[in-house]
């Protein structure tokens, strides 16, 4: 089924000629934090603890996209994942992927290339969640 697929499984399939991203820890860290940054904006709408949540993506809104905000932003997903209970199998893939990454990256990048594999990310999610929808346990947009 379609919600037992997760996006590290299938991120070649979306990444195709973006292979950069893989090369570089600081650009693959925000990749996926734009990853999880889309999970837990359409999640926390969907949220039995606080139905149509717009307070992650609005903040999310007013932060610029740049290596000190990658570790910033991840942590604030990761409070609004815990304060309106929005852990699953696709939210934690994500998760463990970014823990697989080392915590200082020694590459020196653009901030131009961090923000584009932010909202690279952040929109390719969104193509996942279109090609692999889940409705598990009443959870959309997860």
């Amino acid at each position: 089924m379609n919600e037992n697929i997760v996006f590290s499984e299938v991120l070649n399939e979306y990444i195709g000629e973006d292979k950069y991203l893989l090369e570089k820890t600081i650009l693959l860290k925000a990749f996926y934090v734009g990853a999880l940054s889309n999970a837990v904006k359409g999640s926390s709408f969907h949220s039995k603890v606080s139905k149509e949540n717009e307070n992650f993506f609005k903040w999310l809104s007013t932060v610029l996209i740049n290596e000190k905000n990658i570790i910033y932003i991840k942590k604030r997903a990761d409070e609004f994942i815990g304060k309106l209970k929005l852990s699953s199998k696709r939210v934690d893939d994500i998760n463990i992927e970014i823990a697989k990454l080392p915590m200082k990256s020694k590459s020196k990048v653009f901030v131009s290339e961090i923000n584009e594999a932010f909202y690279k990310g952040f929109y390719l999610y969104s193509q996942f969640k279109k090609d692999y929808p889940s409705k598990k346990q009443g959870v959309e947009n997860e």
